[in-house]
């Protein structure tokens, strides 16, 4: 599969071509969270982190397929989406938030193609760029937007503009 991140960027087809090896999808279970929910595949957190040794090699093969056909198996797409009030006593559907019950299997991967992405980025992207930034937050996007209101707020000559949008659709794996 080839990643394409950005035509403008100078990056061979070579660079962004994306091949898993066993030592880094090792590495992957062993974040795994044992005491997290299980996905729709049933397959619980701790299982992965017990037999990492027998399961690398066929997972390994799988994404690799996976990636080279560009095409994911419905097994690891499947999500359940669960219910979860905010608040209780429940009085409206409001009350309630969705939570997304992924396979952990796919959070690995999404990981592992995560951190090939972010070596492909070119270290001069845009400062005011805060997603998939270590150690940046939707806190910091605010914090910046007002210091650049505030400090543009004195010059009469000046006329500020903001438009922002601020999602959580993906959070760090």
């Amino acid at each position: 599969m080839a990643v394409v991140v950005n035509p403008g960027l100078d990056r061979s087809v070579e660079q962004a071509q994306v091949s898993l090896l066993d030592i880094p999808l090792c590495f992957s279970w062993v974040r795994v969270n044992p005491r997290k929910a299980a996905g729709p595949d049933n397959i619980p957190g701790r299982v992965l982190r017990e037999r990492v040794e027998q399961l690398a090699d066929v997972f390994t093969d799988i994404f690799n397929i996976s990636l080279s056909s560009a095409i994911v198996p419905t097994c690891l797409e499947t999500t359940t989406i669960i219910p979860v009030p905010k608040k209780f006593p429940v009085s409206c559907l409001n009350d309630y938030r969705p939570v997304t019950l992924t396979p952990i299997i796919m959070k690995c991967l999404e990981r592992l193609i995560m951190r090939h992405i972010k070596k492909l980025l070119p270290p001069s992207l845009d400062p005011m760029q805060f997603v998939y930034r270590p150690n940046r937050s939707t806190d910091d996007v605010i914090s910046t937007t007002l210091h650049l209101s505030i400090t543009h707020r004195d010059n009469k000559a000046l006329h500020l503009c903001t438009v922002q949008h601020s999602t959580q659709s993906f959070l760090n794996i």
